[in-house]
């Protein structure tokens, strides 16, 4: 790549990776990111001024908006240089709620976190007669407090950005008020609820109903988690869920949706012999994950508790709602004394599901986790009864 990078200019890079993109069979948004990961790491120790000037060059000549912000956030040296010219020539154009979001949590709510751009440029956004821009003035406090994304929470000046925009009922202003609201109940609930409280009367319904939902349920719009036992039509639903990139945490990823259905087969035995109790996780009367007990076969009291979710529904408290409902069911139904959950230890999602429900971290087992041909670490989180 450094050869690469001494025979090729940016401007060809970007024709280079433009073509990559055009060839893939299916544009989705999983295979496009790969294109990109492929290059941020090829680029690594790429001269920063390089990267501005690719990621300038794909978003000005081939409208690769979110690919030309992916590869800025990714490479810490050009992210650096990310200030208040640099989003004004990158945020040219945002008219819509996906180019608003991916501009805001991806570029400006970061480089505003970092301390890159002042507090004014926001409240300047907030003031601004474009909805889009008020919208992004939003969006970009996320950043503040979403914890993947670096934030440990700021509530000063995210219910700063909310004052300056509390009376605003756009429909794309209000859902983004909303958010930034859900996203501070994390760090302080009271006062997100002194907020509700002190602008009641001029609030829109929905922010005040989906963060009060939030302030009570964990959810913006609790809808009933149900579980039931696995099904072999289910097969095409699982493997596409577990086909998904994002999951690559989780141990298995079957071949075709064949082999998913030899898997699920499989359940009826299992559940004969006490080995295992695998549960399919029902949200809205759609399918969209899996969750189950393994009953340890020394220690017969003792089970372990696996799950995933669809990544489309990530961080809406579905994980822990599925983990309750299976954990009734393993110490109720099958009166066993202790519950284990295993996770690797990059694995901070599931990390957090676990602590939300109420496990307690162990320890972390060395080399415990198998996936893909490697061991992992893994922390171990557990339960008994006598806990609930």
């Amino acid at each position: 790549m450094a050869q690469l990078m001494k025979t090729k200019n940016a401007a060809e890079i970007a024709s280079m990776i433009d073509a990559e993109i055009r060839a893939l069979a299916v544009h989705t948004t999983p295979n496009i990111r790969a294109i990109r990961r492929k290059y941020s790491r090829q680029f690594k120790q790429a001269n920063p001024a390089f990267i501005l000037d690719l990621a300038k060059e794909l978003f000005e000549n081939y409208g690769y908006r979110w690919v030309a912000y992916e590869l800025l956030r990714n490479h810490e040296p050009a992210f650096k240089r990310i200030g208040e010219a640099e989003l004004k020539k990158f945020g040219r154009g945002i008219n819509s709620w996906g180019t608003v979001d991916a501009f805001a949590g991806i570029l400006a709510g970061p480089a505003w976190l970092k301390g890159q751009v002042p507090d004014r440029l926001i409240h300047k956004w907030a003031h601004s007669k474009d909805r889009w821009w008020r919208r992004t003035a939003l969006v970009s406090t996320v950043a503040l407090n979403r914890r993947a994304m670096g934030g440990n929470g700021d509530v000063p000046r995210t219910l700063q950005v909310c004052r300056l925009l509390v009376d605003d009922h756009d429909d794309m202003v209000v859902k983004a008020m909303s958010w930034a609201l859900r996203e501070l109940v994390i760090h302080d609930a009271d006062a997100v609820r002194e907020f509700l409280s002190q602008y009641e009367d001029i609030l829109a319904a929905r922010v005040k109903r989906e963060v009060r939902n939030k302030l009570t349920t964990g959810l913006k719009n609790p809808k009933q988690v149900e579980i039931r036992p696995q099904r072999v039509t289910d097969a095409k639903d699982f493997y596409d869920i577990l086909s998904d990139p994002k999951l690559h945490n989780f141990p298995v990823h079957p071949e075709s949706v064949e082999i998913e259905k030899e898997f699920l087969r499989l359940n009826a035995e299992k559940r004969k012999k006490n080995l295992e109790y695998n549960f399919a996780v029902i949200y809205d009367k759609r399918l969209i994950g899996a969750v189950g007990v393994m009953v340890d076969q020394f220690r017969k009291y003792i089970g372990e508790i696996g799950y995933f979710l669809d990544s489309k529904y990530w961080g809406k408290g579905i994980a822990g709602e599925a983990v309750k409902l299976i954990e009734k069911f393993a110490f109720n139904r099958l009166k066993l004394k202790r519950l284990e959950i295993l996770i690797e230890t990059t694995n901070r999602a599931s990390e957090r599901v676990a602590i939300k429900c109420g496990y307690k971290k162990e320890g972390v087992l060395r080399g415990k986790l198998l996936n893909k041909g490697n061991y992992f670490d893994g922390f171990l989180y557990a339960k008994v009864k006598e806990d609930n």
